[in-house]
C-alpha cells in the first residue's frame, strides 16, 4: 500500500467519523425480531463471533432460513455443501435413536433456539468438541449459549445440523475450549469496539509528538480486517514483520491503522501465517490521534482472532480453489485418466481436488498420491496438525485400506501410515464435506512430507475430495 493510499485511508476515517452518529448501535432496520442483526451476531450476545474459512457465522434464524431453501427429499440437494458456525441457545435435548448412535455420538444431542425462542434447530448426532462422544452429565444445560459447526440439512421440511460438533459454550462447567477464550478486560482499560476507539482518538489533540495525543490507558479493541499496509522501513521487518492490518468496524464505514502491530505472544507479524481480509480480531494497545487519524500506536499486539491460524505457525496452506498449488501427483499405478483432478469453484461452492478411479463409468485398478513438498518443521515445539475439509464416498469396510494419509520424515524415502479415527470421516454415503483435524506430532522433522494416497481395486473405486488444507504447529 502506498503512502498516498495510506493517507487517503486516514482521511476517509476522519471524514467518516465526522458524519457518523455518536450512537454506535446497529440501526433498527438491520435487526431481526430478536434484536440480532440478520445473519450476524450483535455485540451484546457474545464477546467475539466465530467465522470459519468455509462459511459465515450465522444465528439460528439464518440457519433455519437456509435449511428451508434446500430440498426436503433425502439426497445431496437437501444438505449444504459447506459447514457453518451457528450460534444459539440450548432449549432442550433429544436422544440418539439407536444403540449404534449412542456408541459413536453419546446419549443425547441439543436442540437450539434463537434468542426469543420461537425457532428451533436440532443438532442431530452432534459430537462434542475434539470429536468425542457427547454425554449427558458433563456438557450443557438449558439456557446455555453455544456455537456448533456443521452442515445444514432439510430433513422432511425440518432444518437441522448434520455431521456437526460443539465448538464452544458459555457454560463454565463445560470443558469445551473457547477458540477465542481471552478475557476482553484489562486493569488499565475496557474492551471497546472500533467506533469507540476512534471516538477516543478524536477526543485527544492531533499531534505526532505531544504526549497528550496518546491515551494513558491501553484497550482491547474489536474490529474486522479490511486490508494491510507494509512496514515503512526494512529495519522494522525483523521486529514487527512485513505488514500490519487496517481494521474496520462492523458496518465498514470507519477505519483504523494498527501501526507496527506485533503478532501473538509479542512475536513479529508475518504475512503468511497470520490474518486474512474479513477476519474478526481483537488488538491490544494505546490509541493515538496522529494527524487527525486515530490509530493503534506502536507497541500493540494481536490478542485474539477468528482465524485459527493466527495463533499457529502455519507451514503450508492450500484452498485448492485455483488448482493444485504446491502439491504434486505421484501415480504408483496409473489409470486411463488422471485419478486426482482439480474441480473448479461453481455456483458459490469453493473448489477442491478429487480422486476417483471410476473412469467413464468403469472401475479401474489404480494408485495415485497427492503429495506435499518437503517441509522443514524443525522449529515446531508443540507438534503438528493437518486441518482440512474432506469427504469420501464408499464403504467403511475397505476405507482404511484404500484411502490413506501417509507421512515421511526423510524427504519421501520411507513412508508411514498416519493413524486416523472414524471421527475424521463422514459415513461414506453422501459427498458431505466436513472439517477435520489430523494429529501428525510424531512426524515433525526437518524433512516432513505428507501424502494422501488413493487406491482402487478392479471392482471397487471410492471418491475422495479435499479442500481448505492447512498444516501448522498448534497454538498451544
Amino acid at each position: 500500500m502506498t503512502k498516498l493510499f495510506r493517507h487517503s485511508i486516514l482521511l476517509m476515517a476522519a471524514l467518516c467519523l465526522a458524519v457518523s452518529c455518536k450512537d454506535n448501535a446497529i440501526p433498527s432496520d438491520e435487526l431481526g425480531t430478536d434484536g440480532i442483526q440478520q445473519g450476524k451476531i450483535a455485540y451484546d450476545t457474545v464477546k467475539v463471533d466465530i467465522r470459519p474459512a468455509t462459511g459465515d457465522t450465522i444465528d439460528v434464524d439464518e440457519a433455519v432460513r437456509r435449511g428451508l431453501t434446500l430440498s426436503s427429499l433425502s439426497g445431496p440437494t437437501s444438505i449444504t455443501h459447506e459447514p457453518f458456525y451457528i450460534i444459539g441457545y440450548v432449549k432442550g435435548f433429544g436422544s440418539n435413536d439407536s444403540e449404534e448412535s449412542m456408541k459413536q455420538y453419546g446419549n443425547r444431542f441439543p436442540i437450539l433456539s434463537n434468542k426469543i425462542g420461537n425457532r428451533t434447530l436440532q443438532c442431530y448426532q452432534l459430537l462434542n468438541y475434539r470429536m468425542t462422544k457427547f454425554q449427558e452429565m458433563n456438557q450443557l444445560q438449558i439456557g446455555d449459549q453455544i456455537v456448533v459447526c456443521g452442515h445444514i440439512q432439510n430433513y422432511g421440511n425440518t432444518p437441522q445440523i448434520a455431521g456437526g460438533y460443539l465448538v464452544t459454550t458459555d457454560n463454565p462447567a463445560n470443558p469445551a475450549p473457547a477458540p477465542l477464550n481471552v478475557t476482553l478486560r484489562e486493569a488499565t482499560g475496557d474492551t471497546i469496539d472500533l467506533d469507540e476507539a476512534i471516538s477516543i482518538g478524536f477526543s485527544m489533540p492531533s499531534s505526532t509528538k505531544d504526549p497528550a495525543s496518546t491515551s494513558t490507558k491501553s484497550y482491547y479493541i474489536l474490529g474486522y480486517v479490511m486490508g494491510f499496509d507494509a512496514q515503512d522501513t526494512e529495519s522494522n521487518f525483523e521486529e514487527y514483520g512485513n505488514r500490519y492490518p487496517i481494521l474496520t468496524n462492523k458496518k465498514g464505514d470507519l477505519f483504523m491503522l494498527c501501526y507496527r502491530l506485533k503478532g501473538p505472544n509479542n512475536k513479529s507479524f508475518s504475512d503468511m501465517n497470520q490474518l486474512e481480509v474479513g477476519d474478526q480480531v481483537v488488538v491490544y494497545g494505546q490509541i493515538q490521534n496522529r494527524l487527525n487519524a486515530p490509530q493503534l500506536t506502536q507497541g500493540g499486539y494481536l490478542a485474539a482472532s477468528t482465524n485459527p491460524n493466527a495463533f499457529a505457525r502455519v507451514i503450508l496452506r492450500e484452498s485448492f480453489d485455483e488448482g493444485l498449488g504446491v502439491f504434486s501427483i505421484v501415480d504408483k499405478k496409473a489409470a486411463s485418466a488422471p485419478v486426482w483432478a482439480h474441480i473448479d469453484p461453481k455456483n458459490g461452492v469453493s473448489g477442491c481436488v478429487r480422486a476417483t478411479a471410476k473412469i467413464n463409468g468403469v472401475v479401474e485398478e489404480a494408485e495415485s498420491w497427492l503429495v506435499t513438498p518437503v517441509m522443514d518443521m524443525s522449529q515446531f515445539t508443540r507438534g503438528a496438525r493437518i486441518s482440512l475439509t474432506q469427504y469420501y464416498v464408499g464403504d467403511k469396510a475397505d476405507r482404511d485400506n484404500l484411502l490413506k494419509i501417509l507421512a515421511s520424515t526423510d524427504g519421501g524415502n520411507t513412508w508411514t501410515q498416519v493413524e486416523t479415527t472414524d471421527d475424521i470421516w463422514n459415513d461414506g454415503t453422501l459427498p458431505q464435506f466436513q472439517v477435520v483435524t489430523v494429529n501428525i506430532d510424531q512426524f515433525v522433522s526437518a524433512q516432513t512430507q505428507i501424502a494422501f494416497a488413493y487406491k482402487s481395486t478392479a471392482d471397487k473405486a471410492f471418491t475422495w475430495a479435499i479442500k481448505n488444507l492447512t498444516i501448522s504447529e498448534p497454538p498451544f
